[in-house]
């Protein structure tokens, strides 16, 4: 027990050493471009560029946190790194889009996309570390300490949904409504409200 407060002092001495004014500076951008060939089909094509900035428990938590910062529920402690850098998805897509022309089945819609993320933020077994002891990085049978790092990835699939109704119901709901006049006359008036869907 000794020791793991002895580390955990180390790293907040650590952490509280170094300069965490951080600014990240993010922009984003959305493309998308739609024909339409005929009145049975819709093609879309799309391009974007999305950030997304590491979070306080991402950047800042150091190991003494690294028990109750766990945002996957695994079980594992991660703690920061001040260090990261913001997340950067480029992404394209196509869209084909199949419909009836007065839409009475609605849609097939398939879409293939693929996203190359630069820098994402994901664990890694803690490199540096008075909490991260050599076992840290070769244990199988036990828990470790996680630290968030920057890395590439790649996401790709294809989506397909489909929509369309699965019955029809024919109804003509009628609404009566009555008004008295003054005097002892009076009027009643029948007004029906068609609906269609």
């Amino acid at each position: 027990m000794g020791m793991m407060v002895n580390n955990q002092k180390k790293d907040a001495a650590a952490c509280n050493a170094q300069d965490r004014e951080r600014t990240d500076n993010n922009w984003e951008l959305t493309a998308l471009a739609r024909c339409t060939p005929d009145a049975n089909g819709d093609l879309e094509f799309g391009m974007a560029r999305k950030v997304s900035s590491p979070n306080l428990c991402e950047r800042y938590t150091w190991s003494m946190a690294a028990v109750m910062n766990n945002l996957v529920g695994d079980g594992i402690g991660d703690f920061g790194n001040i260090n990261l850098k913001p997340e950067q998805a480029h992404t394209v897509s196509a869209t084909l889009d199949l419909h009836a022309a007065d839409r009475r089945w609605e849609q097939l819609r398939v879409t293939p996309y693929y996203t190359r993320v630069t820098d994402y933020i994901d664990a890694i077994r803690c490199p540096v570390g008075a909490s991260c002891a050599l076992a840290n990085g070769t244990t199988t049978n036990q828990f470790v300490v996680l630290q968030y790092a920057n890395q590439s990835a790649e996401l790709y699939g294809l989506d397909v949904s489909a929509r369309m109704p699965l019955a029809s119901l024919a109804c003509s709901p009628t609404l009566t409504a009555r008004t008295a006049t003054p005097a002892t006359t009076s009027t009643t008036s029948s007004r029906s409200i068609a609906s269609s869907r």
